[in-house]
């Protein structure tokens, strides 16, 4: 009988491994590791672009930041959350400015890969009258912190030689990755600064100490930098390029490209660093397991050069392939694929078999999906949800997209026969928002599904049929992301009488949550107006609008944390209890206090609902802050 195949494709909740790279040349090294590619998109209002696929037969996100910086790449981790929420492991990968001779006496050489084992930030301190002590400690957590151990103690000299032979497998084809020889490797004394020497003339760099800004711009073989032999450092351990040494220490992650070699000795000794980088330090905000995998480019001096700079992000993808395949071991130990159920090869289906079988032809990830630890074949979240009994599923998404397309109904109608019964405020004092400007986006045109169940036995499910629908509504949510009927396909799921809207999922979010979202969307004014045309029609479903998730925060923090101040409008409307405290004791008010875009108007809406700061004082603002900041602060502060 004729095998018919399928290939199976992951959805981005089966992703568990994140590569963030700043630099185009650090991410298009990296591209070049992947096996296979799918294009499954990203939640609304991530910024990121994405590359997914397999990587050493691990499902494995490429993130594609827009600039360098610790900023930036805080920013670039907080949308990959909301896109890929079950990544485990954050790979910081590109190219870093290396110390030449760590505190344990080991000569660093370009080219040489750099794997963080602790994150200093090190222009994150206190200041004290005789010395200034960095505090930014950043450490993964200890399942991985035993795991880079036993890698630096057992396997180095297999990372090593399996980054060798990635690094012949996917990078001797290009030029450009080539090992640019030992003779370019070149170390000046720490004191010896990048300007213009011998017949170059110019006045600043002959007179003074300091180096001219035309010097900043040239190479070292312009401004003859190294005519002097003495104020070279003789290299001893120019190891063999094709297998490049592997460090494994303290790596200092700051806001500050460091281009002195005075200033980097100074805080390598004091922190005990063995390199420089800049992103690492803003991923781990986000993520409680990052580790910084770096190829040293330059030494962190003024002699900075970008001739390294494409060998040192060869070297690190190779070394981070490498360390995918040793951690997926660590997981999965090393038998062979035919002993379990591989990832993603072809599927082979007969018509006679009521499971259908799976062909051994590579290996998987070492965190396989759900799918692939249960009997059932792969598929979308969205084909699982057919499958469930119609007691208690969520319809597919072509089912509510039919119903966001039929004939429409007025925004905030109710569909459910007993509305008035249905929808009970937490409060029963109004908080008048008549001085608040309505909503400006008409509201999306939507009609409910016809109902598959009785209205009255959906909202007697028992505790386990009502937690299933709350996590497939979430992944219908999830995937209905970026459809241009997003928020008719949200609509309709609100509508649906089988989803209790009330239900949490097993990380402690209601709808309301997972409808409001963790992304900032004061940017977006149409973005901002459908969710709160969300909110109104789950407030008309009877959804609670003051229930805290499992860290105590409600919907009206999440407005605050989006900056969304129509979403706010519509809570305050319907007399949502301004004075929820998280567990740490923080209110919508306070937490408003911290945003850095937030809006005046906030503010009062809030002081107007009788918000209050919970007895908690503001500290100082960072930096300099805006007008807008200090007229936020001025109107929370009188909240008593």
């Amino acid at each position: 009988m004729a095998e018919a195949e399928a290939e199976a494709v992951p959805s981005r909740d089966d992703f568990n491994v994140a590569i963030i790279c700043a630099l185009e040349l650090e991410a298009v090294a990296v591209r070049r590791l992947f096996d296979k590619t799918w294009k499954l998109g990203k939640a609304p209002g991530d910024h990121n672009t994405y590359t997914t696929g397999l990587i050493s037969d691990t499902l494995t996100s490429l993130v594609w930041m827009s600039d360098y910086g610790k900023s930036k790449a805080a920013s670039a981790a907080v949308h990959l959350r909301s896109s890929f929420r079950n990544i485990e492991y954050a790979l910081v990968v590109g190219i870093c400015g290396g110390v030449p001779t760590t505190t344990e006496g080991m000569e660093v050489v370009l080219g040489d890969v750099v794997i963080s084992t602790v994150l200093q930030k090190y222009d994150e301190g206190k200041q004290y009258p005789e010395e200034y002590k960095a505090t930014g400690i950043a450490k993964p957590h200890k399942k991985m912190r035993a795991f880079l151990r036993r890698l630096r103690g057992e396997s180095q000299i297999e990372l090593k030689k399996c980054c060798g032979r990635k690094l012949q497998r996917f990078f001797t084809s290009e030029p450009k990755y080539a090992y640019p020889g030992p003779i370019e490797d070149m170390l000046y004394r720490p004191d010896h600064i990048h300007k213009h020497y011998g017949e170059a003339h110019c006045c600043q760099c002959s007179e003074t100490s300091s180096a001219c800004d035309e010097s900043r711009e040239k190479d070292c073989a312009e401004l003859r930098c190294g005519k002097d032999a003495s104020m070279l450092v003789p290299r001893i351990n120019l190891h063999n390029p094709e297998e490049p040494f592997v460090h494994f220490g303290i790596v200092g992650s700051g806001d500050t490209v460091m281009k002195s070699g005075k200033h980097r000795d100074a805080i390598a000794k004091r922190d005990k660093i063995v390199a420089f980088e800049m992103e690492g330090a803003g991923v781990c905000e986000e993520f409680d397991s990052i580790v910084v995998i770096k190829g040293v480019c330059d030494y962190a001096d003024s002699h900075k050069n970008k001739k390294w700079q494409n060998r040192a992000a060869a070297v690190a993808a190779a070394c981070t392939a490498a360390f995918l395949k040793e951690l997926r071991e660590e997981e999965w130990g090393s038998s062979p694929p035919t002993t379990r159920q591989s990832s993603y090869s072809s599927i082979s289906t007969s018509s006679s078999a009521t499971t259908p079988g799976y062909q051994m032809q590579s290996d998987m990830a070492f965190r396989p999906p759900l799918w692939q630890r249960t009997s059932y074949s792969p598929m979308t979240s969205l084909q699982r949800l057919q499958n469930l009994s119609e007691c208690h599923k969520p319809r597919p998404i072509s089912e509510y997209l039919s119903a966001a397309q039929a004939t429409p109904v007025t925004p905030g109608e109710s569909t459910k026969e007993d509305d008035a019964d249905s929808h009970t405020p937490v409060h029963t004092t109004p908080v008048s928002t008549n001085d608040i400007p309505p909503l400006a986006v008409p509201a999306p045109e939507i009609t409910p599904p016809v109902a598959s169940v009785d209205e009255t036995n959906s909202t007697q499910a028992s505790p386990c049929i009502i937690q299933k629908s709350a996590d497939e509504a979430f992944q219908t949510l999830s995937e209905a992301a970026g459809h241009k009927d997003f928020f008719n396909i949200a609509a309709a799921l609100i509508r649906d009488p089988s989803v209790n809207v009330n239900a949490k999922t097993d990380k402690g979010k209601s709808m309301i949550h997972l409808v409001l979202g963790t992304v900032k969307v004061f940017t977006n004014k149409s973005k901002m107006t459908g969710i709160a045309h969300l909110i109104e029609l789950l407030a008309d479903h009877g959804a609670d609008l003051s229930v805290t998730d499992e860290v105590g925060q409600c919907p009206l923090h999440y407005c605050v944390k989006t900056l969304n101040i129509e979403a706010m409008k519509v809570l305050l409307d319907r007399s949502a209890d301004p004075n929820i405290a998280d567990q740490r004791k923080r209110t919508p008010a306070y937490v408003l206090g911290f945003e850095k875009n937030a809006e005046p108007a906030m503010a009062e809406m809030l002081s107007k609902a009788g918000a209050r700061l919970n007895g908690l004082k503001f500290s100082p603002l960072p930096g300099r802050p805006t007008e807008s900041q200090r007229r936020v602060r001025a109107i929370l502060q009188a909240c008593h």
